[in-house]
């Protein structure tokens, strides 16, 4: 069983960015659905059954924060954290009155996120018990592979390493998380590069390098194909928030 996802946010790139920054399968989440309008999330989330709302603050019409008082008031029975641009005390402690679990400043930082993925799946599985936790075994491979992800970095090296079979490698992806092992290794290291092109100035080249791609063409291939926009594109959309 899968924890449903959504975002609210008038700027399309935000919700590409959360949906592929974020590892939401690896804590049992999925993104299901991007809203663009305060007036649409509205009308239709109190339709829907959301673990985790994502809301901006700043949008056209109604903000967040007022979004989520009438959500509540429509007995919306979901997690909600904050989406903005701006580190805002004002916004933050308004927030946490309306009992709002956390506040994320865009571009999202996915180590951040992360913690609290973690944190609100232990919550939400100790509501359903019968839910199965992760495989230990699992969790020992990913943790294996965060480390050494800017490594060339094969499965045959992850099963030796870790006495393995690499087809058990194969089945423990599919069935935790739906991918294949190079697709979450590509996403580990476009998440490296993500928080890279944001915090440094480092050369794309280099960060390419750093992250375990060793032609820039195909990250920056990798790295469009996955966000929609280039490595510079990024850069420059994250030094603007």
């Amino acid at each position: 069983m899968a924890f449903h996802v959504c975002i609210v946010d008038d700027e399309p790139w935000a919700a590409v960015d959360a949906q592929h920054s974020v590892d939401w399968g690896r804590f049992g989440f999925k993104f299901t659905r991007h809203y663009s309008s305060p007036a649409e999330a509205l009308n239709e989330i109190p339709r829907m059954r959301y673990s985790l709302i994502l809301v901006d603050i700043r949008m056209p019409g109604m903000d967040g924060l007022e979004l989520i008082r009438r959500l509540k008031e429509k007995q919306v029975d979901a997690h909600f954290a904050i989406l903005s641009g701006y580190s805002d005390f004002e916004y933050a402690r308004t927030a946490i009155r309306l009992g709002v679990q956390n506040y994320f400043v865009k571009p999202l930082e996915p180590e951040e996120i992360h913690q609290h993925l973690y944190q609100l799946s232990r919550e939400l599985l100790t509501d359903q018990p019968q839910s199965p936790a992760i495989d230990p075994q699992f969790s020992e491979i990913l943790e294996y592979i965060d480390l050494h992800a800017s490594e060339k970095l094969r499965l045959e090296d992850v099963a030796d390493s870790l006495g393995y079979n690499k087809n058990y490698i194969c089945h423990l992806f599919q069935k935790h998380i739906g991918k294949t092992y190079v697709q979450y290794l590509t996403q580990r290291r476009l998440e490296n590069a993500r928080r890279l092109l944001t915090d440094t100035a480092l050369p794309i080249a280099e960060i390419a390098l750093r992250c375990g791609f060793s032609d820039n063409t195909y990250f920056n291939r990798v790295f469009k194909r996955a966000t929609n926009r280039t490595p510079a594109e990024y850069r420059r959309g994250a030094r603007k928030a």
